[in-house]
């Protein structure tokens, strides 16, 4: 993700299938982590999401 005013957001080429398949992995380490961790401490702080948000 850009993190400057000038950045165009591609400064990480993904040029193939493989590259593209090693981001979305990252991510979803990333995503399971914040699931256990951050949304753990969120509904602590202010209970769980409308019964309509949950899928």
């Amino acid at each position: 993700m850009p993190c400057t005013k000038n950045s165009r957001g591609d400064f990480f080429p993904i040029s193939d299938l493989d590259t593209l398949e090693k981001v979305v992995e990252n991510f979803s380490v990333v995503i399971r982590y914040l699931e256990n961790s951050l949304v753990n401490d969120i509904e602590q702080l202010y209970g769980s999401a409308p019964k309509w948000f949950q899928y």
